[in-house]
């Protein structure tokens, strides 16, 4: 994989799916590529404040999953 789509925080969707919810969350897939010891450059932990920066501003929490909960204990003080 060289090249993904996502967007910070899942925000988004599809104007063209009815009630799609969003799009696949940036912190998610480098998460999951970091865990699958594929580097991506990207420190998902770092997107945490900017997706609740955005979340406060459209008063709704947006799908990301890393963005909710805590680093895994091995990540703990990693970033």
């Amino acid at each position: 994989m060289r090249i993904f789509d996502a967007a910070m925080g899942g925000l988004g969707g599809c104007p063209f799916i009815p009630r799609a919810t969003g799009n696949i969350a940036t912190e998610d897939v480098a998460f999951a590529c970091e865990q699958m010891g594929i580097a991506t450059g990207i420190d998902w932990q770092a997107l945490r404040a900017p997706v609740a920066e955005v979340e406060a501003l459209l008063g709704r929490s947006l799908p990301a999953r890393n963005s909710h909960v805590p680093a895994p204990p091995w990540m703990q003080g990693a970033a």
